[in-house]
């Protein structure tokens, strides 16, 4: 027989605290993930539902079986963050967005993106209920016999001689019960719906509709870098008690919050209006950065018909969208 620490189904087993070292193959198996895709290709709305649907759920295989050590989790975030904003892996600062405002949800200026430290503890917690409620399995009777006995699990001490992992399952009783919601350990949600329960309560914005319509996924992300990224001027220069040309920044608020109203339509001129106002956005954008990074530029006619061409498709997708769209039909 095999002493601890050894492999079980992928993840390491051991009775003391994982090591850093332990936990790097997790690290290792994300970062080769990232090696394997055709990433230069990839826009960052591309990238970031990889990171959502893959990355992410290779990260969870370990976070329902172990509390993954912070270091490890900051490795993690790190890898992801670089992916998202560089397509690549190797080690890099640059992000135009702080990791944990996309880890907030899409209704308080984030991009939903599933925080691993706040998951890894909404999982653990339905390992503490299976203990006290579901005493039929073989692990659950056994920690009952070894250390429970005929106590009540909700109130008795952390055992002092249990392995690492079984005390941080009971201490974590604590954390569960600071959600009033869930307090009560006779019942548990769903992990998905505890995580949510769990996070902070994040102010929300109005315009969250403007980047979930129905616009082409790489305009809406930029719009969502847009909005962020001048909301977040706005507010530094504020607080730096710097004046500044209020007009410019009323009327770029006023058309943001008159977009936002339309958005929550769903009438076929409104979302219209909508895709456009992203579309245009995105145009904006990647004529900025040809100009300042590659010295080129592009004429405004190209750029007003690829926005025409695109929304042309995007009507024959959507038939209440037809009827609004034949005043283009004469674009030349």
């Amino acid at each position: 027989m095999e002493t601890l620490p050894f492999k079980y189904l992928g993840v390491p087993l051991s009775s003391r605290k994982l090591s850093i070292h332990q936990c790097l193959p997790l690290v290792e198996r994300i970062t080769n993930r990232i090696k394997c895709w055709t990433s230069k290709l990839l826009s960052y709305s591309g990238r970031l539902q990889l990171i959502k649907s893959i990355l992410f759920e290779m990260q969870t295989y370990w976070g329902h079986v172990f509390i993954i050590p912070k270091k490890i989790i900051q490795l993690v975030n790190a890898v992801c963050r670089i992916f998202l904003w560089t397509g690549n892996y190797n080690p890099s600062k640059r992000a135009l967005i702080a990791w944990e405002r996309i880890c907030m949800p899409t209704s308080a200026r984030g991009l939903n993106v599933i925080s691993f430290e706040w998951w890894n503890k909404a999982a653990i917690c339905k390992m503490m209920w299976a203990i006290h409620m579901k005493k039929d399995a073989l692990w659950i009777k056994w920690i009952h016999a070894m250390y429970i006995k005929k106590e009540d699990f909700t109130v008795m001490q952390t055992p002092r001689q249990a392995s690492w992992l079984v005390k941080k399952i009971f201490d974590i009783r604590d954390w569960y019960k600071k959600i009033e919601t869930v307090a009560n350990m006779d019942k548990f949600c769903v992990i998905h719906k505890m995580y949510t329960l769990s996070r902070p309560q994040y102010l929300k914005v109005e315009w969250k509709a403007l980047t979930l319509g129905n616009g082409i996924p790489r305009h809406n992300f930029v719009l969502w870098l847009a909005l962020n990224h001048r909301l977040t001027t706005v507010n530094r220069l504020a607080k730096w008690g710097i004046q500044v040309d209020q007009d410019c920044i009323g009327t770029w608020l006023e058309e943001v919050a008159w977009m936002s109203k339309r958005a929550r339509s769903g009438r076929a001129q409104n979302n219209i209006l909508v895709f456009l106002f992203a579309a245009v956005t995105y145009q904006v954008w990647t004529e900025r950065n040809m100009r300042r990074f590659q010295g080129k530029e592009k004429e405004a006619e190209r750029k007003i018909r690829d926005i025409v061409l695109q929304i042309q498709i995007k009507g024959q997708q959507n038939a209440k969208w037809k009827k609004r769209l034949e005043q283009l039909n004469s674009f030349p």
